[in-house]
């Protein structure tokens, strides 16, 4: 079998290398792969060390895209009791090999972006945005239209663009704790969009009347009060929620107790990863006595994406019950799959440097 030569991207390389759907499309093969194979994903595994520099790796395979391999990725966390930032944050790396014969197909150093936001760069931040588009539009009712983002940073810009790009929004409602920032997002992303995007004084008045509620924030502290969301509305945070997940001391949480009590299905990336967030190994996330199922009282409504996305599972059963999505780590099925895709591109547009084999 005659292979094409390996070849290393950088991040020059990988800037505006891939339209968001073509994203959220590799992503989408990765977990339809999944449900068909079990064992073609491992949990992200994490390693902090005393200074709190965390050490992330993503492993996975996707046979229908002929990529197999790991991202790994290491930011150095600061964290206080209302916000998590990372004081250090070099670009990740992701190893690829042909999924069929093995042989070496690149290696990706840097951050991809989108076509449509070409210099916005968030951690793994094409793979999460895709993954919550695919969980939002999974579980949302299906003539959800309107958005309320609370957020307005980079993850937020990248969830927007991928969730219109899958579902034509109307309106965006938009909240985050700085006015002046809120409001340049709004210009930008209405500008993007092509759709009307207005900043809201509060997070209560921007969830007030929207279809879809998405929390892409560094917070500490849950950013929504889950007893304000009225019936048939969906939520995606792009963290696990803090409830008895990780190591000891402050946790991050965008979603509150109530939001998971009032849901009807809880769907996750991983609901592997979720439940490995108590396991006592090395003293993280372990609960005193107590068991994943005390710890976190919602285990029989949590779904995994895949199971959603192939309608192994319904989404929901009317329009009235409230849904959420958790996007709880990334999982190295979709990294790979990523990078696959960019690397079929690169090739194409005659990117990258070969690698002497």
């Amino acid at each position: 079998m005659t292979s094409r030569p390996a070849l290393l991207l950088g991040p020059e390389d990988l800037e505006a290398i891939i339209p968001m759907q073509g994203a959220v499309e590799a992503v989408h093969s990765a977990h339809v792969d999944w449900s068909h194979r079990r064992d073609l994903n491992e949990i992200c595994h994490r390693v902090h060390t005393p200074t709190s520099v965390r050490v992330c790796v993503h492993q996975g395979a996707v046979p229908a895209l002929a990529a197999a391999g790991a991202l790994v990725h290491c930011e150095r966390l600061d964290e206080t009791e209302d916000r998590q930032s990372f004081t250090t944050s070099d670009p990740p790396v992701s190893v690829v090999f042909d999924a069929v014969d093995g042989h070496l197909r690149g290696i990706l150093v840097g951050e991809p972006t989108c076509t449509e936001l070409p210099s916005v760069r968030g951690v793994a931040g094409l793979r999460t945005a895709a993954t919550s588009a695919l969980g939002t539009v999974a579980l949302a009712r299906s003539d959800a239209v309107s958005v309320a983002m609370i957020g307005s940073g980079k993850q937020a810009a990248l969830h927007l663009t991928s969730l219109h790009g899958m579902r034509r929004l109307h309106r965006v409602s938009v909240f985050s704790r700085n006015p002046q920032r809120r409001e340049r997002f709004a210009a930008m992303m209405a500008q993007l969009l092509g759709t009307v995007v207005t900043p809201a004084p509060t997070a209560a008045a921007a969830v007030a009347g929207s279809d879809i509620v998405m929390t892409a924030t560094n917070s500490m502290r849950p950013v929504i009060e889950g007893t304000l969301l009225e019936p048939g509305q969906h939520v995606t945070s792009i963290v696990g929620g803090g409830q008895g997940f990780g190591p000891p001391g402050p946790r991050r949480s965008e979603l509150d107790p109530a939001t998971d009590e009032r849901a009807a299905v809880i769907g996750m990336a991983s609901v592997a990863q979720a439940r490995a967030g108590f396991s006592p190994v090395a003293g993280r996330g372990a609960t005193e006595g107590r068991t994943a199922t005390e710890t976190y009282p919602h285990w029989h409504k949590c779904v995994e994406l895949y199971d959603l996305l192939t309608g192994r599972h319904p989404a929901r059963t009317d329009d009235t019950e409230i849904t959420v999505f958790k996007n709880n780590a990334g999982q190295g099925i979709a990294d790979v799959a990523l990078a696959g895709a960019l690397l079929d591109r690169a090739s194409a547009k005659g990117l990258g440097k070969p690698l002497p084999l």
